[in-house]
């Protein structure tokens, strides 16, 4: 299976890919590695790069609510 867009697939793999990362979260108390988020979206068919990308506007968003 060749790796979609984030705006190719479905909002299900989508969110499996997030449930996964906050499991990962929740059990290891911290972030993911870099090879652990390509395994996580290699298994949903996500491309690494725009869930990558996705998570860093997420991040900078949170920084500039707790700057307000």
């Amino acid at each position: 299976m060749k790796p979609k867009s984030i705006n190719d697939v479905g909002s299900g793999r989508l969110g499996r890919v997030i449930k996964d990362l906050w499991l990962i979260i929740q059990v290891q108390h911290k972030a993911p590695g870099r090879v652990e988020m390509e395994m996580l979206c290699n298994m949903n068919g996500i491309v690494y790069s725009d869930m990558s990308q996705l998570l860093d506007v997420v991040a900078q968003s949170w920084k500039n609510e707790e700057r307000v």
